[in-house]
């Protein structure tokens, strides 16, 4: 659900999921705020070089400029997401833009009634005829951010340019389906190898290689749900070369082969 602020800048943006959702995407950042509370399920989330997981009732949040992807094992996802521009609430500026949460997830945030009820106060605003609903959606994602901020400590975050991470993110996002290499990236946006390979090592804790393959597999994860093509037709889609290297990566990533993947993902939607 999309409610519409009238400054575009300070966009907002509600997921409230009532009969389930998938809940894999593959590695991305974005300048806005992310809150997920998550009802029923149980996701991997990966933020920056953390790995998470997420079990019914927590509550996840990612800061601008983090870099997050998640994984669900199960059949559907409960949530409730929440994303928002930090332009939105200037009073958490200082924040937003100078750390970072030590751990992104609040474990049993849902048994904190002033989280949840504040979430659905939220929710129950945006469906509001009035005038007013901007004003009390942003009180009450204050208060909100209030709440966990006094149960997350954070620390100090270190970067070294927010922007040119974004852009290099998106050209993988965007390109992860052609056969592309570190020259290539290095080509198109002017970066030199050397500062790419830092970046992929230093703030992902992974090579070039293997982020590519991650987006990959992410997107392969969600085609095997579909269940309308092959296996060969979707490593070929998402970008692999080979059945066999797909084979390998794929296993690499969730355990288990591709196969084996839809076959337990066919058993869970049968039970």
């Amino acid at each position: 659900m999309q409610f519409n602020i009238q400054n575009k800048e300070q966009s907002f943006e509600i997921h409230n999921d009532e009969e389930g959702c998938s809940l894999t995407y593959p590695p991305h950042l974005h300048k806005h705020v992310e809150i997920i509370l998550l009802e029923h399920g149980t996701a991997f989330a990966k933020v920056d070089s953390k790995s998470e997981i997420l079990n019914s009732g927590d509550l996840f949040i990612v800061f601008p400029n983090q870099l997050h992807s998640y994984i669900d094992e199960t059949k559907t996802i409960l949530r409730k997401m929440i994303i928002f521009s930090p332009d939105l609430c200037p009073e958490y500026q200082n924040e937003f833009t100078n750390y970072i949460p030590v751990c992104n997830v609040l474990p049993a945030a849902i048994k904190n009634k002033n989280i949840i009820y504040t979430i659905l106060n939220i929710i129950n605003c945006t469906r509001l005829d009035s005038c007013y609903s901007e004003i009390m959606v942003r009180g009450s994602l204050l208060f909100l951010l209030g709440e966990l901020f006094s149960h997350m400590p954070l620390e100090k975050h270190t970067t070294c340019d927010p922007e040119l991470e974004l852009q290099i993110i998106n050209y993988c996002y965007k390109n992860y389906h052609e056969d592309i290499s570190l020259l290539t990236l290095s080509r198109d946006l002017h970066i030199s190898s050397f500062n790419l390979s830092v970046f992929f090592n230093k703030k992902l804790n992974v090579n070039f290689r293997d982020y590519i393959n991650g987006l990959r597999i992410g997107e392969a994860i969600n085609l095997l749900k579909i269940g309308q093509k092959s296996i060969t037709e979707i490593a070929y889609q998402v970008g692999f070369n080979s059945i066999r290297t797909f084979n390998r990566c794929f296993f690499k990533y969730m355990g288990m082969s591709p196969k084996e993947y839809r076959i337990n993902i066919l058993k869970s939607f049968a039970s």
